[in-house]
């Protein structure tokens, strides 16, 4: 069951392999307001994924002619990738 106690502990964890928790501790133990830098550090991060939505979106506007010449062979070219995937984690390889 997700609970937000638990939710908290794998965003801890998981922030520990990125070393931001190290990174923002050492900001507070340097004298950073702590909720200046929370907010700071939400609002970046929320900007950044914004940001690369939008590029995304634009991009694929761009390309759509492109994409739209080709659109009827993306399952059979999802389902090759796929497959040789699958192959590629049965025998092993890396």
């Amino acid at each position: 069951m997700l609970t937000l106690k638990g939710i908290s502990v794998f965003a801890f964890i998981l922030g520990f392999a990125h070393e931001e928790e190290f990174a923002l501790l050492s900001l507070v133990a340097g004298g950073v307001n702590p909720y200046l830098m929370m907010l700071a550090y939400a609002l970046a991060v929320t900007l950044g994924i914004i940001g690369i939505t939008l590029v995304g979106i634009r991009a694929f506007r761009l390309m759509r002619a492109k994409f739209h010449r080709y659109e009827h062979l993306l399952p059979k070219i999802t389902a090759v990738v796929l497959a040789l995937l699958a192959l590629s984690f049965f025998l092993g390889l890396r």
